[in-house]
């Protein structure tokens, strides 16, 4: 093993010209304490396009002398070059001084030019110290909080279309979901409209609660509303008869409609009428939940 150590008072007979800096190497607190080793060595800062040293380590180590990891270092990397600040060894790499990496700039940052002396000779050469960027380190907190963003969005989102106007029903109160095998609505009254015109004022409304078992719960569906009218009075409601059309948005639990625009304008007369609630499960906004229809008496006039 070829062991260097760092020099605390370099003579700079290369790199003279370069500008001054430091650099942070990893000691322990025994090392400044005890042994009085600095954790900021004096370095040089070459320009990108001068004179760069053929020599390279990194300023973090967790191979601490006679420590597991520096049993470790010597299975990982056998008889290397290798230097050793206070207590942490650090592999000494050889390097093309003219390479450029630009895929390792993105994680790695080259530091200063600091001074290594080989232990047993004296000899001094010089090495570049390397610094691992910091926002790789943040990439496991930045996919998580992408992670929990999706969830969260993903619990809340609905590819339920809802109808425009409706507006929460006066004293409703919310419940947890009991079940979703049953779900209420309301029965629509005999009501009057008038003749001639498409906007009628009309109350649609789904409950917000559900009763099962003597237990009350949250209505666990959105429904989408139609009405049809007999219009010809031969007792039964065709396709051309529905007069309103939610065309697939939902009305939620605890909300109410209070007017409906028609497709057609009616004529004055006594219809039977109907209507059909197609509902689905509120929690995805897409699992049919089934359909209810409730007949009614219309007057125009």
């Amino acid at each position: 093993m070829w062991l260097y150590t760092v020099s605390d008072k370099p003579e700079w007979w290369r790199f003279e010209d370069a500008p001054e800096t430091v650099e942070r190497l990893h000691v322990s607190r025994k090392d400044v304490r005890r042994y009085g080793v600095l954790g900021r060595v004096p370095a040089r800062k070459p320009a990108d396009d001068a004179e760069r040293p053929d020599l390279e380590f990194y300023a973090f180590s967790r191979a601490k002398f006679y420590g597991r990891a520096f049993s470790r270092f010597f299975e990982r990397h056998g008889d290397v070059e290798s230097v050793m600040h206070g207590e942490f060894m650090h592999v000494l790499n050889h390097r093309d001084p003219q390479a450029r990496r630009p895929l390792r700039a993105l994680f790695v940052r080259e530091g200063g030019v600091v001074e290594i002396k080989e232990f047993q000779s004296g000899h001094s050469t010089y090495a570049a110290v390397l610094h691992v960027r910091r926002w790789p380190l943040l990439l496991p907190l930045l996919l998580a909080v992408l992670l929990l963003s999706l969830t969260l969005c993903g619990s809340d989102s609905s590819p339920a279309a809802f109808l425009e106007g409706q507006t929460s029903i006066s004293g409703a109160t919310f419940k947890p979901v009991l079940t979703t095998s049953y779900a209420s609505y309301s029965a629509t009254p005999d009501i009057v409209w008038s003749a001639g015109q498409t906007r009628q004022d009309m109350t649609l409304l789904l409950p917000a609660t559900c009763t099962v078992d003597g237990k009350e719960g949250s209505n666990p569906i959105l429904s989408a509303p139609a009405i049809a009218v007999d219009l010809n009075n031969n007792g039964s409601f065709e396709s051309s008869e529905v007069v309103f059309n939610s065309e697939g948005a939902y009305l939620r639990a605890g909300a109410e409609l209070r007017h409906i625009e028609l497709s057609k304008k009616l004529d004055s007369g006594e219809y039977a009428a109907r209507t059909i609630w197609t509902s689905v499960l509120a929690e995805d906004g897409k699992t049919p939940a089934g359909t209810a229809t409730f007949d009614w008496h219309l007057t125009v006039k």
